[in-house]
């Protein structure tokens, strides 16, 4: 019985034209890899992309089946777990590419940012929760500092991208939850003024040239633009 009804609830519930979408990208993935490693060495890649899926299907169906209180309730242990295996990065983290992203046990290794990433969505969706049923100014800056230190602690290992993209998140419902635009206006003018100061001493070199290298990638053909140049004249 208790399975019917979790088949039912599945039925209902779950957002399937998200899943049919997700799996046409998978497809689509799948096939650009095949394609590529067909006749090279490494075809074994396809084969593990496979096994990986497989996983993934199967550790998504697990989550989809848990009450979302489950992870209410959690919210702030994930975020506060994933601000420490970011720190844990810094004293055991596997230099990759000139940084310190990686992080490896028992032979596995994966990046803390990318698991960062849904503990921040989940912890900004208990805030939004929290902030309705009145939360003290303590206790919300409390909990914003947590998010600051996440992005913080992920654009100096450096990763950039996942910084930007993880301040977007934050961002992104910050503004829906605002009650008043002047904050978010004064915000954004703030920022503004302060991305000169930014761009010449807090980003790295290299950093700074992959910004110049999305904006007009044939400057930096040969450097931090190639992929960017060899994709556009794969298309034609």
């Amino acid at each position: 019985m208790r399975l019917q009804a979790l088949v039912k609830l599945m039925r209902r519930h779950f957002d399937w034209p998200l899943m049919f979408i997700v799996l046409a990208i998978v497809c689509i993935g799948l096939l650009n890899l095949y394609s590529a490693t067909r006749y090279v060495p490494r075809r074994g890649v396809f084969g593990q992309q496979l096994l990986w899926i497989g996983i993934g299907l199967v550790v998504m169906t697990v989550f989809a089946l848990l009450d979302y209180r489950v992870w209410l309730r959690m919210a702030w242990i994930l975020v506060v777990g994933a601000i420490a295996a970011i720190l844990a990065v810094r004293f055991f983290g596997v230099v990759v590419n000139e940084s310190r992203r990686w992080i490896g046990v028992a032979g596995l290794g994966g990046q803390p940012s990318e698991a960062a990433k849904i503990a921040v969505i989940i912890g900004l969706a208990r805030l939004v929760c929290d902030r309705e049923s009145g939360l003290p100014w303590f206790h919300l800056i409390v909990r914003v500092a947590g998010f600051v230190a996440t992005i913080l602690l992920i654009a100096i290992q450096p990763d950039l991208g996942t910084a930007a993209l993880v301040l977007l998140i934050c961002l992104s419902v910050t503004f829906l939850m605002a009650k008043k635009l002047w904050p978010l206006l004064v915000g954004s003018g703030v920022a503004l003024a302060a991305s000169p100061l930014l761009w010449k001493y807090a980003l790295l070199p290299k950093q700074r040239g992959r910004i110049l290298a999305l904006v007009d990638p044939s400057s930096h053909s040969s450097g931090f633009g190639w992929q960017a140049q060899q994709s556009l004249l794969a298309i034609g």
